[in-house]
């Protein structure tokens, strides 16, 4: 798992790479998809419903997108009173960035400790469509949790992501990994 981050982060090269090494070595891809042999290859992955994961070089560059929208937020919240924004990702499937999300809160918590969870609140959301994903999906982010024990709180529903979600407004960084030909208007 060091070894595919190291890769990553040579091949798309960041001045905050020491940071999404971190955090993308705390979600360990081998939950998310069916076979542990091939979790590690920068390829996507076949996983139920005829869906495939994501390659990894994708979710490094999802997580560069979130670590640098998380330090755009802490500048312009820099009073220490401020809680946690939250998170979206739409077609979560295995669940993945649904944990690269906590793991991130939990990673910029620790690096800010002023800043607050609010700890009746859920901070990341996952919409997925199929019966099958949102199934295996909360089965992985268990398994992932189990192991990590993430302070952040986090929830997979089964909805439409063209939808959105506006019941948890507003969302600091939005996800969407289902393919979709244009950008849904709820979602703006």
């Amino acid at each position: 798992m060091n070894a595919l981050s190291d890769a990553l982060a040579k091949q798309y090269p960041t001045a905050n790479a020491y940071h999404l090494k971190h955090i993308f070595n705390l979600v360990d891809r081998r939950y998310f998809v069916k076979s542990s042999a091939v979790a590690y290859i920068d390829s996507p992955q076949s996983i139920p419903g005829k869906q495939t994961i994501s390659a990894p070089h994708i979710h490094w560059m999802t997580l560069t997108h979130m670590w640098d929208r998380l330090q755009e937020w802490k500048r312009l919240h820099p009073q220490a009173s401020s809680t946690l924004p939250r998170i979206l990702d739409i077609g979560c499937g295995s669940g993945y960035v649904v944990a690269l999300a906590c793991a991130a809160l939990d990673y910029f918590r620790e690096q800010n400790p002023s800043y607050q969870w609010e700890s009746s609140k859920i901070h990341v959301f996952g919409i997925e469509y199929l019966p099958s994903l949102v199934k295996y999906g909360k089965r992985s982010l268990q398994t992932w949790a189990t192991k990590c024990a993430p302070s952040c709180r986090y929830q997979i529903v089964r909805k439409n992501g063209w939808e959105g979600d506006a019941t948890h407004k507003p969302y600091l960084f939005i996800n969407v990994g289902a393919q979709m030909d244009s950008v849904p208007r709820e979602l703006l």
